[in-house]
């Protein structure tokens, strides 16, 4: 690693002229002259990576603490470095941002959610399935893709998760009308839920007393909820408002 250093030491020096050059100058330049930056820098970053994955594969000294840590932080910059150089480039090529773009060199599992807030249109984190039982218990799901928990989807999993922990479905589950459609309904009831609260569509009956409703509904009811965490700092994730909920 030593010598990985000392030998990098010319293209790092490099690599800060064209930042900074990029941050002070890139304002003042055409399209094409900030791409022409971009690669120039995504080239030196490039050497860089090949240069640090042959000094991680490289026989090491023995390490402790800390030193295990630098490494397996190496190692995820690398890894990260190693699908970001190709999305870079994949851009400047066509103009478009490609399909699971790393956007955080030291969380790579976030993406951007699309939320069509107000104001705010898309958050970047992690999806999650929150499922609050009755009692106030919460579990939590943390999706594999940022679509794995897409509502329509969710509602039902949440049951399988729930009968695959509890042994028995919920006598009653609701979740909110980003869920609902006919297919969901029957799905659920066929596990074995009595009380199906799914919020249909305005137009359409709900297919459940009012008392159930309000049953399903209460802060005493089973409830699912796809959600997401949002990433403000590379170090810090917190959990945003949810937009949807199962019971």
């Amino acid at each position: 690693m030593k010598k990985f250093t000392a030998n990098a030491a010319g293209l790092i020096d490099a690599a800060k002229k064209k930042a900074r050059e990029y941050r002070l100058l890139a304002k003042e330049q055409t399209k094409a002259g900030k791409n022409k930056m971009m690669e120039q820098m995504t080239s030196i970053i490039e050497q860089l990576n090949v240069g640090l994955g042959h000094a991680l594969e490289a026989r090491q000294p023995r390490l402790k603490k800390y030193g295990l840590v630098a490494r397996a932080t190496l190692e995820k910059v690398h890894h990260a470095m190693t699908n970001l150089t190709p999305q870079i480039r994949y851009w400047l090529k066509t103009g478009f941002v490609a399909s699971g773009k790393v956007i955080n060199l030291y969380i790579p599992e976030l993406y951007s959610i699309v939320r069509g807030k107000v104001g705010k249109t898309e958050e970047f984190g992690l999806n999650w399935g929150i499922r609050r039982l009755r009692g106030g218990y919460l579990l939590a799901t943390m999706a594999s893709t940022k679509n794995e928990l897409h509502d329509t989807r969710f509602a039902v999993s949440a049951v399988d998760e729930h009968i695959a922990l509890f042994g028995k479905p919920p006598q009653a589950y609701a979740y909110d009308r980003g869920s609902w459609n006919d297919k969901n309904v029957a799905a659920l009831k066929k596990r074995g839920i009595k009380e199906v609260g799914l919020a249909p569509p305005e137009a359409r009956p709900s297919g459940t007393s009012a008392a159930a409703r309000k049953r399903c509904s209460s802060a005493n009811g089973l409830k699912s909820k796809a959600a997401s965490a949002q990433s403000n700092t590379p170090s810090t994730v917190s959990i945003d408002q949810p937009p949807a909920q199962p019971q």
